[in-house]
């Protein structure tokens, strides 16, 4: 008995992993592979005013770029003392400023330093020189966004600060509960897992990458975890632009005191990158707030737009959502045009 089934189960067993194959084949044609993980990555310590920060002086991995971290918890190089022939810009925002999944020199403050310092040279300004500090942190809101601008403002005299605000920054974050949660732990702890990536839990990790390695399994995860439509997603949290007021209020004011120029520019979300005549209330609103207050604003959705209908591809991480090198890119291009023309 048991031989006469054996051959009919291993067949089905040999069907099902061939058409896994092919479907794993199928979702790698059509959306591409996914991004490999290596260690080590992000880690965090509590912080009472913004919940976490990076670790400084500690460099990590995102994907397979590593990042270098200062030792102001930020990435990029170390600020020093602000040089009386440098326009320093300050550029606040969530992952998509720091620049998830990206290179130290592809993210979007990197490309907008470089823009600006070779419009500079073009305009025969070579004496003057643009410093662009990213000050962009995965997983923060606008509220931990304008702790971190109070706590460095003084000491790093911007000429500009920029709020890269993305729509998803309005999801409030229990800031005083994570400093405690934190806290309690043996810190650093991973970003990623709340946890430090030792012993059990570096195993966990290695396992969950391994099958992270999978388009099919990816892009199963990510159809069963998509968020609500965006005009759904607009109406919930068109509410809860009254609590973005109070932060746009705080970098006025603290612009008017230290003497910086306050900018507030929204990131696209991608799928407005692709359906551009939709309507963007959430977005639409939070400019209006921002212009009302005297914020300089700037609008980056034409230039990834563009960028999109010359390739036919969006200019973002597969199974990440984060833009890439060349969204990055557009979006500082198109930013550097607005602060010269000032």
């Amino acid at each position: 008995m048991r031989s006469s089934l054996r051959k009919p189960l291993l067949a089905t067993v040999a069907s099902l992993l061939v058409a896994v194959l092919i479907a794993e084949f199928l979702v790698r044609a059509s959306v591409g592979a996914p991004l490999a993980e290596r260690l080590p990555i992000l880690r965090i310590l509590p912080h009472p005013t913004r919940g976490f920060r990076m670790v400084p002086n500690e460099d990590h991995y995102t994907y397979l770029h590593r990042v270098r971290v200062n030792s102001r918890g930020l990435r990029g190089p170390e600020v020093g003392p602000k040089r009386p022939d440098t326009v320093r810009i300050l550029a606040l925002g969530d992952s998509l400023t720091y620049g998830q999944g990206v290179a130290d020199d592809e993210t979007l403050p990197a490309y907008l330093e470089a823009f600006l310092n070779e419009s500079s040279l073009h305009r025969g300004k070579a004496g003057r020189r643009f410093e662009v500090i990213n000050a962009g942190h995965r997983s923060y809101d606008t509220r931990q966004e304008v702790a971190l601008l109070q706590e460095f403002a003084r000491e790093f005299e911007p000429d500009h600060v920029i709020l890269f605000w993305f729509r998803d920054d309005l999801s409030p974050r229990d800031i005083e509960g994570n400093f405690r949660r934190i806290s309690a732990l043996p810190t650093p702890v991973a970003f990623d897992t709340g946890t430090r990536v030792e012993g059990w839990e570096a195993l966990r990790w290695r396992l969950r990458e391994l099958a992270r390695r999978s388009a099919l399994v990816m892009f199963v995860h990510d159809s069963l975890n998509r968020t609500p439509s965006r005009p759904l997603m607009d109406e919930i949290r068109t509410n809860q632009l009254a609590r973005l007021d109070n932060e746009l209020d705080l970098v006025q004011e603290l612009g008017e005191r230290i003497g910086f120029q306050s900018w507030f520019v929204p990131i696209p979300h991608r799928m407005s990158v692709r359906e551009p005549e939709l309507a963007m209330p959430l977005q639409d609103g939070a400019l209006e707030r921002a212009r009302a207050k005297g914020l300089e604003t700037c609008d980056l959705l034409p230039g990834l737009v563009q960028l999109y209908r010359e390739t036919g591809r969006l200019p973002v991480l597969v199974y990440d959502g984060h833009y890439n090198a060349d969204g990055n890119r557009i979006m500082a291009e198109v930013m550097a045009q607005a602060l010269t023309a000032k």
